[in-house]
């Protein structure tokens, strides 16, 4: 029985690290796709989050000019190479507006444990548990890191699925003119 679960589990995994080369690779482009303001859905932050000391979180009343999510895993190369730029590009814009969120399905111990390691680049952004993974089904995540970037009415303005360097001038400019209400 464990031996199928554990079987279940390397699959699961290496299906996400297939996926995650075959993304990386094969997205090539050159810049972020953002959606339309006239085709963007909203956007539910309503899963049952917590923080790493185990404290309940409700993302429901978040108000900002933007809202970074993203869905990473502490095994994941693309999460780990992605993740300082992610600390840079909320460096520059957490004044102006800008929510960042960090969120893994992984045990609290394994998330402090890499946390710990990193602490050379330091993650000032919120990082945030979602144990049963709703988050993850809810936005049909197949692979990690992706990104959702929502803007001020809660709508999807971007999803990326696969690693990206978050704070390029050419993203940090798009990211300000969805904080100020325009097309990116």
């Amino acid at each position: 029985m464990a031996m199928n679960r554990n079987l279940k589990t390397f699959a699961g995994i290496a299906f996400t690290v297939l996926l995650s080369f075959t993304t990386t690779s094969s997205a090539a482009e050159k810049t972020l796709k953002w959606i339309p303001e006239n085709e963007r859905q909203a956007f539910r932050l309503s899963d049952d989050f917590q923080t790493l000391d185990g404290k309940k979180v409700s993302l429901m009343d978040l108000k900002a000019k933007a809202v970074f999510v993203n869905l990473w895993a502490t095994w994941c190369g693309p999460c780990k190479k992605e993740l300082p730029s992610m600390g840079r590009l909320y460096t520059q814009l957490k004044s102006q507006g800008l929510e960042m969120i960090a969120v893994s399905n992984e045990k609290v111990a394994t998330v402090q444990k890499f946390l710990k390691k990193q602490s050379k680049q330091p993650m000032d952004f919120t990082i945030l548990l979602n144990p049963k993974d709703t988050l993850g089904v809810r936005v049909d995540n197949k692979v990690v890191p992706t990104t959702i970037i929502l803007d001020a009415q809660g709508r999807i303005a971007m999803r990326r699925d696969g690693e990206w360097e978050w704070d390029k001038p050419e993203v940090v400019e798009a990211i300000r003119k969805l904080m100020d209400g325009h097309q990116p």
